[in-house]
């Protein structure tokens, strides 16, 4: 959300409507640290250290959702600290584009997104943006 809002204060010629705001349906992992902003020694997970979003939380971990700074994360077992947007964190970024009349939102990949409608990520973007869930 910070990158989107300084590129509208430093580029007044854009259209926000022109503007859309992507979703990771998939966490990035981190080994070696227990939170954001540390030294990390290795990924887990796939190539460059995903987790598909379906598979998250991570077996055997907690999911934290920080509402604060609009980030999620699971932390332990075997994929490390991994970071991901859950529903809270896309309808905290459905709300950003409303308010500040973007584009939209824009999903990466549909295809590693929850199956289940309360933790799918593309139900709670659609739902924000066409006014159906105000949580």
């Amino acid at each position: 959300m910070t990158a989107i809002t300084q590129y509208l204060v430093h580029q007044q010629k854009v259209d926000p409507s022109r503007l859309v705001m992507g979703v990771p349906v998939y966490g990035r992992s981190f080994l070696g640290v227990d939170g954001p902003g540390k030294a990390f020694s290795g990924h887990a997970g796939d190539v460059n250290g995903i987790f598909e979003y379906r598979d998250l939380p991570r077996p055997g971990t907690e999911e934290v959702v920080d509402e604060c700074c609009g980030a999620a994360w699971c932390y332990g077992e075997d994929g490390g600290w991994v970071s991901y947007d859950t529903p809270a964190v896309v309808r905290q970024k459905g709300r950003f584009v409303k308010e500040r009349g973007l584009g939209g939102l824009f999903f990466w990949t549909g295809s590693s997104d929850a199956k289940e409608e309360d933790r799918s990520l593309i139900v709670a973007g659609h739902r924000v943006l066409n006014g159906e869930q105000q949580c």
